[in-house]
């Protein structure tokens, strides 16, 4: 039984290794995190980079850019 008792042990050695598989999977983690943001940060969402000035479209009801509209048939639509 006192073989049984000291096999079953935390010993130090164990705890090393218990300590370094968890800063192993901490740190691939952080850098899985890091990609992430990376390239979340590079992607362009396409969206302009100041605000864009709006207005209702008499005869659709829609908000359109006062620059103009891309309907055809649109009041707004600047030529």
């Amino acid at each position: 039984m006192a073989t049984l008792w000291a096999v079953n042990m935390i010993s130090f050695p164990k705890l090393i290794l218990i300590g370094g598989i968890i800063v192993l999977v901490w740190t691939l983690f952080r850098l899985i995190e890091r990609r992430r943001a990376a390239s979340t940060d590079r992607q362009d969402t396409g969206a302009p980079d100041r605000p864009v000035d709006t207005i209702e479209c008499s005869q659709c009801n829609a908000f359109v850019s006062a620059e103009g509209c891309e309907k055809p048939d649109c009041p707004v639509r600047k030529n």
